[in-house]
């Protein structure tokens, strides 16, 4: 098994994570931008989702940090489409598994002596 996983090159794994980040930009920008250009009431209203403004704003500001991406209408309703986060999450997962695979590829290339 080690040596099926050793046998990839360590510049695929860095591959994998270079795409898989390129993948996370877009996918975070449809998230965070999702109707960011309109007046979120007017864009509620414009989904045909009812808008609480009291809500909406004690929900946003119980969120700390940047991720997950919300966009509160009322306490429930969230305009940020339903598949940006876990595309997040997967794309970041990507990222860390390439990035670990490649530490440990380049390391035990390094400690056995293959160079190719």
């Amino acid at each position: 098994m080690i040596k099926k996983i050793v046998s990839v090159h360590p510049v695929i794994w860095m591959l994998i994570v270079v795409v898989a980040l390129f993948l996370t930009v877009p996918v975070y920008l449809i998230g965070a931008r999702s109707h960011a250009f309109t007046a979120l009431d007017e864009a509620c209203y414009e989904e045909g989702l009812p808008f609480d403004g009291e809500a909406a704003y004690q929900r946003q500001r119980r969120q700390d940090g940047w991720f997950p991406l919300h966009q509160w209408c009322t306490g429930t309703d969230d305009m940020v489409p339903i598949w940006v986060n876990p595309a997040m999450v997967l794309f970041w997962g990507m990222a860390a598994f390439g990035g670990a695979m490649f530490l440990f590829t380049t390391v035990w290339r390094l400690w056995t002596g293959r160079r190719r």
